[in-house]
C-alpha cells in the first residue's frame, strides 16, 4: 500500500484538477473525485496530514501530506470500473502522449516548477504513482542523482511497456518500472521518501487502501 511504502517522515504530493464534487469528465463521462475538499477528506480519513498547499497551478490543486499509518482493508470501491479504459488491450499510448505532453496542458508547462516544489534531494527514493506516459521521469531521474531511485508505477500494461521503452531510450539509469494494482502500488514497505500523484488521484478506486 502507498501509506506503508513511505518512509518515516515521507511525504505524499497530490495534484489534481480543481473541480467541484460530482464533476463529469468530458472524456471519461464518469464522476471523478477532483474536488480538493474531497481529496483532503479522503486522505485525512486514511490517516494522512496536510502539510502545505501550492497555488501556482490556477486550474489544479496541489497538496502535500505527511505519511499515514495504516489503511482500510475492507474499503468499498468508490467507482467500480473507473480504470477499465486504461486496462484495455487497445489502449492507444501515442494518443495519450499527445494529450499529456503538450504545451496547452498546465502540468506540462509547469513541470519544472512542480518538480521544484517536491523538494527532492540527491539520494532520495521517489515514486511516480500512475506514471502514465512518463512525463516526469527525466526530471525526477536527474533530481535523485546517482544514489537515488525513481519508481515509475502504473496499472496499465500498455503504459508499463511504454515506460520501460522510454527508460531504455532516454537512459534513465535511476528509474525502475513497477506494476501496481487497484489496492496497492507494488512498492516495498518504508522504501519511498516522496510519493508523487499527478492527475491520478481521481483514478484511485480504493483511496484509503491505496
Amino acid at each position: 500500500r502507498l501509506a506503508g511504502s513511505l518512509k518515516p517522515g515521507g511525504r505524499l504530493a497530490v495534484i489534481d484538477f480543481d473541480e467541484p464534487a460530482g464533476f463529469i469528465h468530458r472524456t471519461f463521462l464518469s464522476s471523478h473525485r477532483m474536488d480538493p475538499e474531497v481529496i483532503e477528506a479522503e486522505l485525512t480519513a486514511a490517516g494522512y496530514r496536510l502539510l502545505e498547499r501550492h497555488d501556482f497551478l490556477p486550474q489544479q490543486s496541489f497538496m502535500i501530506f505527511a505519511a499515514a499509518d495504516g489503511a482500510a482493508d475492507d474499503e468499498a470501491s468508490v467507482r467500480p470500473g473507473i480504470n477499465a479504459p486504461f486496462l484495455a488491450e487497445d489502449l492507444d499510448v501515442e494518443e495519450w502522449t499527445k494529450r499529456f505532453e503538450v504545451e496547452s496542458r498546465e502540468i506540462y508547462l509547469q513541470r519544472e516548477a512542480i518538480t521544484d516544489a517536491l523538494e527532492i534531494e540527491p539520494g532520495m527514493a521517489v515514486a511516480d504513482i500512475g506514471s502514465g506516459t512518463g512525463l516526469f521521469l527525466s526530471l525526477l531521474n536527474d533530481r535523485v542523482g546517482a544514489e537515488g531511485t525513481v519508481y515509475a508505477t502504473d496499472i496499465a500494461p500498455k503504459f508499463l511497456t511504454h515506460l520501460k521503452d522510454r527508460v531504455a531510450k532516454e537512459d534513465l539509469a535511476q528509474v525502475e518500472v513497477v506494476r501496481g494494482g487497484e489496492r496497492e502500488v507494488g512498492l516495498a514497505a518504508a522504501s519511498v521518501d516522496v510519493a508523487f500523484v499527478c492527475d491520478v488521484y481521481h483514478h484511485f478506486e480504493f483511496p484509503e487502501a491505496s
